[in-house]
């Protein structure tokens, strides 16, 4: 792919000074010139230093040149947490060609598919995955197969005998760098979101100013690389030289060992994943040194959180991003407790809460939330009608999700635009009932959607994941509704038990799972 494929610039009515004129290359050279000594990934028993990485990128680089990829080319790469994983990245922007991220607990089908869809020259993989013989069969424009082992950082290049490609003298700052999968919580099918060089590591380059990490920090992400919110930490790491510390496969207890032994001063994980952190830490004691704790991806509700602190003795910061752009809002260095607050815009970044006539909403007023900064995204890949409906006038991302500002600036999240119970005419916000739900002593996981009535239209369904050996029944769910004051005609009015939430690849909850589970269970319910 190229330029030419992009279907929008960044807005122009955005500030760009915010972009801060990087490509991976100069940033990998940068810093291993800078700290070549310094700790750069550790996986396991392996240490491995910013020179050390400089050096391995190179050689995979030459590998992939010789094997005919270069500049343009669409390399997939599906690969667990760790140094490998950073080091295909960074040499697949070497040569001025496009990582596709793609999640590992991905089956076959679905790597074909992107694979197919994005015409990938390459595919990087564990050599521990399953048989991978027909892929290039499969797919006529694969060329490239690379195995690695990853505990061992080692690649194996297998592809058909090809002229070398000279890389880039210099990579443009716009040039194609990453093909971002959505989230997939409401389709299986996730758009890709076309990422430029200067964009995503410009918006790194906003986290690292913001939070001042440094080489001496040591950042640990149980979220996967393949996610973007996994990925800024790539991002982070390399452009401030902090450690970074992988972990092939998250285990509460084995991440918690490895942010003790190492000692990690900022741990990131999504909500579900802090869950089980802090279960496994009131199972066994950790030493940590933890500057802070940094969670995305869903909604974190008060009760986690206070527990995430109480637990781990380190600030929390609730971190707001998306696929299309990144890390956007932030609550770093505010102490604030509203119900669902994220924070407050990155440096250079802009928001507004516009009604559904377009209108700016007045404080405290929901509506949707609406995001724009030099560093967005340039539209879904081969996609441009849902291009132009993810666009309002003047460059603003329209993100789908609903929130209030308050008349300080902080942005409080209200859940997505589709996760609204209207009932009888009534809305009613699923973000907000969460929210009161989640200090429920049973409840190990919640969400609350719409299903179907015949009467009203549609009622609020409770589905919940409880910890082992406990109950709970709509009663103690009206109880607990009814002590924070919250109006009557909110509360569910039906309860589905699972034995385990639907969870995307992404730890997200699979809101369209979760959707078509409570509708189905409720219909078996209901007489006729």
């Amino acid at each position: 792919m190229d330029r030419s494929q992009y279907l929008v610039a960044p807005p122009a009515a955005c500030d760009t000074s915010v972009l801060a004129g990087l490509t991976a290359r100069e940033a990998l050279s940068a810093t291993a010139c800078r700290l070549p000594e310094a700790l750069a990934y550790v996986e396991g028993p392996r240490r491995l230093t910013w020179s050390d990485v400089a050096g391995r990128v190179a050689a995979l680089a030459r590998d992939l040149e010789r094997a005919g990829i270069g500049e343009g080319d669409v390399v997939g790469l599906r690969l667990p947490n760790g140094p490998a994983f950073a080091i295909a990245h960074l040499a697949i922007a070497e040569l001025g060609a496009v990582t596709l991220p793609l999640h590992v607990p991905y089956g076959a089908a679905e790597v074909r598919h992107f694979l197919n869809a994005t015409a990938a020259r390459a595919y990087v993989h564990a050599a521990c995955e399953e048989d991978c013989s027909g892929v290039r069969l499969a797919l006529p424009t694969l060329d490239v197969l690379v195995h690695t082992d990853p505990g061992a950082v080692t690649f194996a290049v297998d592809g058909a005998s090809a002229p070398g490609r000279a890389r880039p003298r210099r990579i443009a700052l716009d040039a194609p760098f990453c093909l971002m999968p959505t989230s997939g919580t409401e389709s299986p099918r996730p758009k890709l979101c076309m990422h430029a060089h200067d964009g995503l590591l410009s918006n790194a380059r906003a986290f690292v100013d913001e939070t001042q990490v440094g080489a001496d920090d040591a950042l640990i992400v149980a979220g996967g690389f393949t996610h973007l919110f996994g990925l800024l930490g790539v991002h982070i790491s390399l452009i401030s030289g902090a450690a970074l510390l992988g972990l092939p496969k998250f285990d509460a207890h084995r991440f918690l060992a490895l942010a003790s032994n190492e000692r990690a001063t900022r741990a990131w994980a999504v909500p579900a994943q802090l869950v089980d952190l802090v279960a496994a830490a009131h199972e066994r004691s950790y030493p940590l040194a933890l500057r802070e704790v940094r969670t995305a991806g869903a909604p974190a509700g008060a009760a986690l959180l206070a527990d995430v602190r109480e637990t781990f003795g380190a600030p929390v910061t609730v971190h707001w991003g998306m696929s299309e752009l990144g890390g956007g809002i932030t609550t770093y260095g505010r102490d604030t407790t509203l119900p669902g607050a994220i924070g407050v815009p990155i440096a250079g970044a802009e928001v507004r809460i516009a009604r559904s006539d377009g209108s700016d909403a007045e404080p405290n007023e929901i509506g949707e939330l609406l995001y724009r900064r030099a560093d967005l995204f340039r539209g879904y890949f081969n996609d441009p009608e849902a291009t132009a409906r993810a666009f309002a006038p003047g460059g603003w991302l329209r993100t789908g999700d609903r929130a209030a500002r308050d008349r300080d600036g902080v942005v409080c999240y209200h859940g997505r635009e589709k996760d609204v119970v209207n009932r009888g005419g009534y809305k009613i916000g699923t973000a907000e009932l969460e929210t009161y739900l989640d200090g429920l002593p049973a409840l190990r996981r919640g969400a609350i959607v719409a299903v179907p009535d015949p009467r009203l239209g549609e009622r609020a369904c409770f589905v919940a994941e409880l910890y082992p050996g406990c109950s709970l029944t709509l009663t103690e769910i009206a109880a607990a509704l009814a002590a924070r004051g919250v109006a009557k005609y909110k509360w569910p009015e039906h309860l589905v038990i699972v034995d385990t939430m639907p969870m995307t690849v992404t730890h997200k909850i699979a809101r369209g799972a979760v959707r078509a589970l409570a509708r189905e269970r409720v219909a078996q319910a209901t007489p006729v």
